[in-house]
């Protein structure tokens, strides 16, 4: 998923610098798309709602695609940015510095 990207040779990162903290961060908006069929988007939804990050009743109904056995739902989610962390941690990912996740777990 995500993967630390160190500094090169020179010392320069390939990541933009940090903004520096507002007193009030402004929400951020973000929106999930599952496309698969209708009991693997079931399942994952189950498992977000699990880790407490969206409840099942705020995703889209199920919409058809126009391939054979394949769905899509929607979640749009206003994160508050000092407060995404938490979720984050939970889905097992870490912040090494602002504004980059690295993936404390292996994909497989």
């Amino acid at each position: 998923m995500f993967e630390y990207l160190d500094p090169d040779a020179s010392g320069a990162s390939n990541l933009p610098p940090p903004q520096p903290a507002k007193s009030h961060p402004r929400p951020e908006k973000v929106r999930h798309m599952l496309y698969g069929s209708l009991a693997g988007i079931d399942r994952t939804i189950k498992i977000l709602h699990a880790y407490g990050y969206a409840d099942p009743n705020d995703w889209s109904d199920p919409l058809p695609t126009d391939q054979p056995n394949q769905w899509m739902v929607i979640l749009t989610k206003i994160l508050q940015r000092n407060r995404g962390s938490a979720v984050l941690a939970r889905l097992g990912y870490k912040q090494q510095t602002p504004g980059c996740l690295i993936a404390n777990r292996h994909s497989g």
